[in-house]
């Protein structure tokens, strides 16, 4: 029966997680610029966090969001980190671009624990997560107790396998580009992030 429910949270967390956001973008970014080790500690930062939000949202904590102004509050939060991440990576691509040089994780700064602390913090900045997964439970209902507990764990190892697989693709298909593409590719990953965090902020004023 938990081998079920692992299975089944597996599977559903997979299909979520090709609904691709921000942190994907950031995670790839790691993996184009940074070496293994900084590269798996970015996937564990991710999957850290969102073992913590599932958690909550398996307990049904998402009542503790609920109201316009603090949505508004989180949002803005999430869109001013986002923006931040944004600009720190097209910084680090301009760097790159302008050196030419190969040391890429040294120029961007992606080296050591920074990617585990970075992608702690870009995921952490999205609190309202905890809403989605709760969704996401109330329609997946599972058994009480070990059930539930089982379909969440699965839900947290779809997001490892997902990142990590398409971030080792993403390092196999850098090996074979120059620093320059690689610095573009990278800029492309701070405008996605730079336009995920400004979508937000206007969204946020709108309401």
């Amino acid at each position: 029966m938990l081998l079920r429910e692992i299975a089944r949270g597996l599977k559903v967390g997979m299909v979520l997680q090709l609904a691709v956001g921000p942190v994907f973008a950031f995670v790839l970014n790691v993996a184009l610029v940074a070496d293994v080790p900084a590269f798996l500690g970015a996937v564990l930062g991710v999957t850290l966090v969102d073992a913590f939000y599932i958690g909550l949202a398996s307990l049904g904590v998402s009542r503790f969001l609920e109201g316009a102004g603090r949505k508004r509050a989180l949002n803005m939060l999430s869109a001013a980190v986002l923006m931040f991440f944004g600009l720190y990576i097209l910084y680090g691509a301009r760097e790159v671009w302008l050196s030419g040089e190969s040391g890429l994780q040294t120029l961007t700064g992606m080296t050591g624990i920074r990617p585990f602390l970075y992608a702690v913090a870009l995921t952490v900045s999205s609190p309202l997560t905890i809403v989605f997964w709760t969704g996401v439970f109330a329609g997946y209902s599972t058994e009480a107790g070990e059930g539930r507990r089982a379909f969440a764990a699965g839900c947290v190892l779809a997001t490892f396998l997902f990142l990590a697989s398409t971030g080792i693709f993403a390092r196999y298909f850098a090996g074979l580009l120059s620093p320059a593409a690689i610095a573009m590719l990278n800029a492309l990953a701070g405008l996605v992030l730079l336009c995920y965090g400004a979508k937000k902020a206007l969204q946020s004023l709108q309401r």
